[in-house]
C-alpha cells in the first residue's frame, strides 16, 4: 500500500494511481449445502447454526496520472464513478 503526499506533485512531478474496492458478499445457504467446501458455519447468539457462503469481488478503476492537487481531486471523482459503473454492470449481469 502506498500513501499519497502532496509533495509528490511539487516541481511538476507526475503521480499515477488507481483505486480498488473489495466487496465481500455473504449469502446464507440451506442446511443441505453445508458440505460444500465454500460454506462456513457460524453460531448465532441463540446457539443456532447458520451456513454462510462468502464471495469477494474486486472492482478497479483505470490508472490515472495527475500533476497537481486540483487534477487529483477531479481524477479521484472520475475513478470512483468508474467503480460505481462497474458495480452496476456486475449486478445487472448477475453475480454468478
Amino acid at each position: 500500500m502506498y500513501y499519497f503526499n502532496k509533495s509528490h506533485l511539487k516541481n511538476g512531478k507526475k503521480f499515477e494511481f488507481y483505486e480498488t474496492l473489495r466487496v465481500t458478499f455473504i449469502e446464507e445457504v440451506p442446511d443441505n449445502e453445508k458440505n460444500d467446501k465454500d460454506v462456513e458455519v457460524e453460531i448465532n447468539i441463540n446457539g443456532g447454526k447458520q451456513y454462510l457462503k462468502r464471495k469477494s469481488v474486486h472492482f478497479n478503476s483505470k490508472a490515472k496520472t495527475v500533476t497537481n492537487i486540483i487534477d487529483l481531486t477531479r481524477q479521484l471523482k472520475i475513478s470512483q464513478e468508474e467503480i460505481l459503473k462497474k458495480i452496476a454492470q456486475w449486478l445487472s449481469e448477475g453475480s454468478g
